[in-house]
């Protein structure tokens, strides 16, 4: 991917680093910090993972157990119903309440469920980590999702408004050409899950915009309600997007899924970087976000 500048600003006089680092020693913690954050981001990648098969809550095979049980007992009771003539019609009815309970609780046995204060918390240290990691390294530009080339979008933090994105995303990295950190968004993963179902469906803006919060209320359940609106201008996208109700807090914070879902999406299926220009409460329990598109040919 060809080097883009997003602010609109001659970025060809050299004014210095994203970071002055003074020494090799500040230069080591610096790459040291950038390293840290990449491998938090792993764990929890990988915990949520775990989380999601089952290996931490293994509710869905207790439910399974149920329904064994249920069904062994309706077939004790129908051979009951077979060896005790008297009492047959009871004994069938109870046997056929067994079997077919047994069969509705094995087959919509739920998988697993986690409440939305744990999954708060879980979100909590990624937010807290790359709110600090940032402001550490005086990183104050927008939050940019650029295409990966791979069907999906990292989140590249420049130092400021006039920030190149870099050709390579192969980051982390803060160097004197990127001007910033290329982190893995937290709205990746669930990206992927909305690519699997949602396959084949147009990818004209308003359709896609529609679509990615309706995914947040009905799939995800991460809102209660989900609105987005798309304007167009000389070839660039403008969308805002109204959350109600976030399940996870505080959509401003660093990285939040619902800003991040939406933002990576955009950047993914437009395959063009999306800047979150500002995401505002409106209310006790609102928020309102504001996303651009980059034109495709790189000039903001």
């Amino acid at each position: 991917m060809s080097a883009n500048n997003f602010g609109g600003d001659d970025l060809s006089s050299d004014d210095g680093v994203a970071v002055r680092v003074d020494g090799d020693a500040n230069r080591s913690e610096l790459e040291a910090r950038i390293e840290q954050l990449a491998e938090e981001n792993r764990r929890l990648r990988e915990e949520n993972e775990r989380l999601r098969a089952g290996e931490r809550f293994p509710y869905r095979p207790q439910y399974r157990r149920l329904g064994f049980g249920l069904v062994l007992l309706g077939a004790i009771f129908a051979v009951g119903a077979v060896l005790v003539p008297a009492a047959r019609d009871v004994l069938f009815a109870t046997a056929a309440t067994g079997l077919f309970g047994g069969l509705l609780t094995y087959t919509l046995s739920p998988g697993t469920f986690l409440a939305a204060t744990i999954c708060d918390r879980i979100y909590a240290a990624t937010a807290a980590n790359g709110g600090a990691f940032t402001d550490e390294l005086d990183l104050g530009g927008d939050r940019v999702y650029v295409p990966d080339g791979d069907g999906g979008a990292s989140l590249f933090v420049p130092r400021g408004s006039d920030g190149e994105i870099p050709a390579s995303l192969d980051g982390p990295a803060v160097t004197d050409d990127n001007r910033g950190v290329i982190l893995e968004s937290t709205g990746m993963g669930l990206f992927r899950e909305f690519e699997r179902t949602t396959s084949g469906h147009s990818d004209a803006p308003s359709a896609l915009a529609a679509r990615l919060a309706d995914t947040l209320v009905e799939q995800f359940e991460l809102a209660r309600s989900v609105e987005a609106s798309v304007g167009e201008s000389e070839g660039m996208y403008r969308v805002a997007v109204t959350v109600s109700h976030s399940v996870l807090g505080d959509v401003d914070r660093f990285d939040h899924p619902i800003a991040s879902f939406f933002a990576v999406g955009l950047a993914a299926r437009l395959d063009r970087p999306i800047v979150l220009e500002a995401t505002e409460k409106q209310g006790q329990a609102e928020w309102r976000l504001r996303y651009r598109s980059c034109p495709s040919d790189g000039n903001a």
